[in-house]
């Protein structure tokens, strides 16, 4: 038996071709879809890697300290406000990282059984998917 490179490419492309058109069903695409959407949730959050990775701001003559400053002096007086929406934030996010952990689990349920259902893969995976959020919330921290 000779081994191929292409073998699992070709198999992977028939397979995609089954889930998706042999049937063609609206449904299937939407469903399969939506689960897809669930699993990007909150992906590119909190990341500021590719500002910083440009260099940021370039302040040759100082112009930026007096925006600083005016900026740290207003943070000061609304503390209590500030620390409310970072807490708001922290709790989206945790929302926003649970139902992805769940979706995750709808989505491969969805292209390993070939349908396309999104109430029943909530239901199913239930356990599965908190154990992945607890999971990625501790490695997280």
């Amino acid at each position: 038996m000779a081994l191929s490179v292409t073998d699992p490419i070709e198999q992977a492309i028939d397979r995609t071709k089954a889930i998706l058109f042999e049937p063609f069903q609206a449904y299937k695409w939407f469903a399969l879809g939506f689960c897809a959407f669930l699993t990007q949730l909150g992906s590119g959050v909190g990341q500021l890697n590719s500002f910083s990775r440009f260099g940021g701001f370039k302040d040759g003559g100082g112009s930026l300290n007096p925006i600083v400053a005016s900026a740290r002096a207003w943070l000061l007086d609304h503390l209590a406000l500030v620390i409310l929406a970072m807490l708001v934030l922290l709790l989206v996010g945790l929302a926003l990282a649970w139902v992805q952990a769940r979706g995750q689990f709808m989505l491969l349920d969805g292209v390993a059984h070939n349908r396309g259902e999104v109430a029943a893969p909530w239901k199913d995976f239930a356990a599965e998917g908190n154990s992945l959020f607890g999971f990625n919330l501790v490695f997280g921290v």
